[in-house]
This record gives C-alpha cells, structure tokens and sequence, in this order.
C-alpha cells in the first residue's frame, strides 16, 4: 500500500487493478483511474439530528463485491493507522502546551526569584 499523502492511500487490488482510500469528510474507496468508479464508502454513526439515526457502516457497492475481503481489510488498517496518528497528533499537542506552560512557569518563577534577591540585597544593604 502506498500513502501518496495524508488522505489518500493506493493500493492494488487482487484483480490487479488501482484503488485509493480518501479520508476526506467522507471516507471512500474508488478505481484510481480516470473513471473513479465507487467501490466503497464509510457511513459514520449519525445521532439523527439532521438525518435518521444510524450506527456505522460500510457500504460496499456491487462492482466491489468480488473483493469484500481485501476492502474491509484495508478499510480496518488504515483506520487504525488514521486513529494511531490522531493521538500521536494530540499528544504533541499536548506536550507542546505542557512545554510552554513549563516555560512560563519557570520565567515566572525566575522572576519571582530575582525579585527576592534584589530585596534581600536591598534590606541587607549588599
């Protein structure tokens, strides 16, 4: 499987032909050619807000149906690796925030500390 950037994943299928996953709003898979006929798509759970409630699923339309095994498949692998990245992504995050709180802390703290000292020089007379 080849990642041609971050939304997009290539593969070639067992009849040899080129499929690619797109993670956009709507995940999808379709033929990687000038037809880009749906294979594939993933319906996220909908609460019924603004449409009937569902739970997820994966719809697989027929011209995929000789390949059920390889579209779950992939499907299941890149969604690990998509949800495997999003928490990389929210732990960078959150240690870049915890960085500048640290950082923050310690100028203040240096503050704080240089202002001490200047006075207990002061009171001192040093």
């Amino acid at each position: 499987m080849q990642e041609s950037n971050s939304q997009k994943y290539i593969f070639a299928g067992p009849d040899g032909r080129p499929y690619k996953w797109r993670f956009r709003d709507v995940i999808s898979l379709e033929l990687n050619d000038s037809s880009k006929t749906p294979i594939a798509r993933y319906h996220r759970r909908s609460l019924g807000i603004l449409g009937k409630r569902h739970d997820p699923y994966l719809e697989i339309f027929p011209v995929g149906e000789h390949m059920v095994d390889v579209i779950a498949t992939t499907f299941i692998y890149l969604e690990k690796l998509r949800r495997v990245e999003e928490r990389a992504a929210r732990r960078r995050g959150n240690n870049a925030r915890f960085a500048a709180q640290n950082t923050q802390f310690a100028a203040q703290s240096a503050a704080q500390a240089s202002s001490a000292a200047t006075a207990t020089f002061m009171a001192t007379g040093i």
